[in-house]
């Protein structure tokens, strides 16, 4: 059994579109699980 789960960006948004500190990003798949990611400046 194999599974591949891809999370680069599927999509461009409109402009103006960034991340900013303290967002957070959440990947969820039903049955396992979230992934959440906060965004800082490095």
């Amino acid at each position: 059994e194999l599974a591949v789960i891809l999370t680069g960006t599927s999509l461009v948004p409109e402009q103006p579109f960034d991340l900013q500190e303290g967002d957070r990003v959440d990947i969820t798949v039903e049955d396992i699980g979230t992934l959440s990611n906060g965004v800082t400046t490095v």
